[in-house]
């Protein structure tokens, strides 16, 4: 039996017999030689790596190599013990995995995820070449593959937070919208991600609710150095936005309308022009009493919708009825309620006292058209004339805005002014990698206008003459028509 040697650096080396290789032929041969570092799998499986690591000095982050007197464990996260040995509960001390293997030896890793020391341990490289690698700087095919491996068996992620600290960048961008549900904002989310997705950027969503703290949070947590850029959908604009906007720490771009002064790059959706496609439309198929259901009047679509509005029923010839204007939220169930409300202020509304109110004056006449301020208003709408027992469009024709999935889920499919959502997203999000990458640095603010276009569909046809029947009223949608029905009706500006 071999004579122990005197231990070096806690470690017993003793001369190894001829021939021998490695740890397992050296407890075959002296058993009493095991270095001092080396764990019992055994131990592992049955009291934690807690027990086994107790006594040894273990960093707070970092790792380390041990050896195993005996098979291998299996790869896990445990508990690691305390940092210096003392009366303490076993579990108690650091976080601690055995993240894989080099050659005979375990890397256990501790304090969290494994870093690029952890990758430059396994991968028996230098943390240089390791950051080299990561950061694409380039390196030896070699080198490469064992960092990539590496990295891969110990499931390394990057920190966006340390990236943007050295590099300045965290290759994430952020999105704030008003409601994630909303469809509008679900198309340019697909665009946003598609355009930025090829750049290599992740792009984080955020709802804000339409409450301007929030909106005004997001813009400030720019100087946390969390993201690279954010594209914001407020629907408000206060001067607290601007001095917002113009003190932000990283590119923005706003979708939506900013005053002249605004001190960033904006794309926009002429909703003026659309309110007015739409009820120019609704008067040249025969409609007089034209009603509006807007959203909030103090928001940036509320109002451009219903100066749209008024601009179209000048044009027309037509007066402005306050009896026949709603305002609420933009939602489904608002849409409903309101439709509610304005069939009690119409008398002869009833579907039995709509011939006996045709030729009455106009103030006394039933409503036979409402304009709704976007698709989820016009959706509510539809509901509650279906509820009524009136026919849409023979009774009321409905028309909304933004042409959404939403105005292909009822019956009939419904007319919509397109804003060009995916587009607005797909400009935002082109404009804000632009001023990421210093292509444009010198540039004033520029502001993109995308324009309207108004998708006819069956919800706003011409009425029927007198004494005809109808052919979509609330008896239900007749059968689907074949691939060679009429497709939608497209009119711009």
């Amino acid at each position: 039996m071999p004579t122990p040697v005197r231990p070096r650096s806690r470690l017993f080396q003793p001369p190894l017999p001829p021939g021998s290789r490695g740890l397992l032929r050296r407890a075959q041969t002296a058993p009493f030689a095991v270095p001092a570092r080396a764990l019992r799998a055994e131990d592992v499986r049955t009291q934690g790596l807690t027990a086994a690591l107790r006594g040894r000095r273990m960093p707070d982050r970092g790792c380390k190599r041990f050896q195993f007197s005996s098979a291998r464990p299996r790869p896990g996260t445990y508990k690691a013990g305390p940092r210096r040995a003392g009366p303490r509960r076993a579990g108690v001390g650091v976080r601690a995995r055995i993240s894989g293997w080099k050659g005979r030896e375990a890397v256990v890793t501790t304090g969290g995820p494994p870093t690029v020391e952890t990758i430059a341990e396994r991968a028996g490289v230098s943390i240089a070449s390791v950051s080299r690698v990561l950061n694409g700087h380039g390196a030896r095919p070699e080198t490469v593959r064992r960092v990539e491996r590496a990295a891969a068996e110990v499931g390394y992620v990057p920190n966006a937070v340390a990236r943007s600290l050295k590099g300045g960048r965290t290759k994430q961008l952020t999105f704030a919208m008003q409601d994630i549900g909303n469809p509008v904002y679900v198309a340019m989310v697909r665009q946003i991600q598609t355009i930025t997705k090829a750049q290599g950027y992740r792009l984080l969503l955020h709802s804000t609710d339409a409450v301007a703290e929030d909106e005004l949070a997001v813009v400030r947590s720019l100087a946390d150095r969390t993201s690279d850029g954010l594209i914001l959908c407020p629907i408000r604009i206060t001067p607290e936005h601007v001095e917002a906007l113009r003190t932000a720490a990283q590119p923005v771009v706003v979708i939506g309308s900013l005053p002249e002064d605004a001190p960033v790059d904006s794309v926009r959706a002429d909703s003026v022009t659309g309110a007015e496609l739409a009820v120019r439309h609704l008067v040249a198929t025969g409609r007089h009493r034209i009603a509006f259901i807007n959203g909030p009047a103090d928001t940036v679509p509320g109002h451009n919708r219903s100066q749209g509005y008024r601009r179209a029923l000048d044009a027309s010839g037509l007066p402005a009825d306050p009896e026949l204007v709603v305002t609420t939220e933009f939602t489904i169930e608002a849409g409903a309620r309101a439709l509610h409300r304005l069939l009690e202020r119409s008398p002869g509304q009833e579907p039995g006292r709509r011939a006996a109110a045709e030729g009455a004056a106009d103030r006394a006449r039933p409503v036979d058209a409402v304009f709704c301020a976007n698709d989820q208003l016009a959706l509510g709408a539809s509901q509650a004339l279906h509820s009524r027992g009136l026919r849409i469009p023979e009774d009321v024709a409905v028309v909304g805005m933004d042409d959404t999935v939403l105005v292909r889920a009822g019956w009939p499919p419904l007319t919509s002014v397109d804003l060009g959502s995916a587009e607005r997203g797909k400009i935002a999000a082109e404009m804000l990698l632009e001023r990421i990458s210093g292509a444009e640095p010198a540039l004033p603010p520029r502001v993109r206008t995308v324009t309207p276009r108004l998708v006819v569909r069956a919800s706003s046809a011409p009425p029927a003459p007198p004494g005809s029947a109808g052919t979509a009223g609330a008896a239900g949608p007749p059968e689907p028509a074949g691939p060679s029905g009429p497709a939608p009706e497209e009119l711009t500006p």
